[in-house]
């Protein structure tokens, strides 16, 4: 059979087309980092990149709450380790004040210790991003605030020593005419950090939503004692700064308040505890959350990522195939045309 020159030039363009056209391929795989931009050039790897992509969303969106929460309670945390120093260095003042009984010395440890005792008030009235960090549910201002005539603190407008506890953990104060109230603004605040926050009834089971609030009373205290002391730590200690400058010095007072103190430190010092622990839980779950959708990252890229070795591969051989087309298009077709498609 006799093959005719436009025959020649017909196949010989075919294939050089076709190489020109693998090479262009293969630069655009290289440049975009897919090996592929539709499915049906791969339906089965494509159906898994998509699966992956779906679960590193859900990842993701967890990881994000996970790791806002875990910053507004390490804020806390970090408040209250603030405090936990203050009434450590406010013991110690007690003592020097016990130890040291002259007026002069005692004024001024009266003056440091409420000079703690607002540093203390600060930190209580601490916010992040926005949030108060042991306001409860109250978000619209400071949750502390002191009474100008008395002195004393308030929670939410509501004074700290009227406030009682229930059995169920929540806070209930009795105003002047003997009527029974929730204390405002108290409620606490669960957020889903990928457990899946279930109902019951209308309340968040705790094994699956995370608390996110802390309650102000639950951090300083709240009520009075049955010896008529307070026991949120702002008030006894704006009770212990009055009796230390007081004349004549009660000792065996500021001992009654030192052994108060004592406990609640040791009260506040669980709450801090029980805070560590769930920065800790945060912590951890973070670093699998961050582990989790690094390897989802690596799926969708195997399965739909350039493999750049093998790209290689195919670069050199087009690059000798299109080489050697071009060594035989001198022999196959007109010089000019060669020119052409040089």
């Amino acid at each position: 059979m006799r093959v005719t020159n436009r025959a020649s030039t017909r196949n010989y363009l075919r294939y050089m087309n076709n190489a020109l056209s693998d090479r262009e391929k293969i630069q655009e795989r290289v440049a975009s980092g897919n090996r592929f931009e539709k499915i049906s050039e791969d339906v089965s790897s494509g159906v898994q990149a998509m699966k992956a992509k779906t679960e590193l969303y859900k990842t993701e969106k967890h990881l994000s709450n996970v790791s806002s929460i875990n910053e507004t309670l390490t804020a806390a945390e970090d408040a209250m380790d603030t405090v936990n120093t203050l009434l450590a260095d406010i013991n110690a003042k007690m003592l020097k004040a016990l130890n040291d009984p002259t007026s002069s010395n005692r004024k001024v440890l009266a003056q440091e210790i409420g000079s703690m005792k607002e540093e203390i008030l600060q930190m209580v009235n601490s916010s992040y991003n926005g949030q108060f960090l042991f306001s409860g549910s109250n978000n619209y201002g400071a949750p502390f605030s002191v009474d100008s005539t008395t002195g004393r603190l308030a929670y939410n407008g509501i004074p700290v020593d009227d406030i009682q506890k229930r059995d169920n953990g929540t806070y209930f104060y009795e105003d002047a005419n003997g009527t029974i109230h929730d204390v405002p603004l108290n409620e606490d605040i669960y957020m889903d950090v990928g457990l899946g926050i279930r109902m019951t009834g209308s309340n968040v089971d705790p094994q699956t939503g995370f608390n996110i609030s802390y309650s102000g009373p639950d951090v300083l205290g709240f009520g009075i004692d049955d010896e008529g002391i307070s026991s949120n730590i702002y008030n006894l200690l704006d009770d212990i700064q009055k009796a230390v400058k007081e004349e004549p010095f009660d000792d065996s007072l500021i001992r009654q308040y030192g052994d108060k103190l004592t406990k609640m430190t040791d009260e506040f010092r669980g709450n801090l505890t029980d805070l560590g622990s769930k920065t800790q839980f945060l912590d951890t779950m973070e670093n699998r959350l961050t582990k989790n959708a690094n390897n989802l990252t690596n799926s969708i890229a195997r399965y739909t990522g350039t493999d750049y070795i093998e790209e290689s591969i195919h670069q050199s051989t087009n690059d000798a195939i299109t080489k050697a087309l071009y060594q035989l298009g001198s022999n196959v077709i007109p010089l000019s045309l060669m020119d052409f498609v040089r």
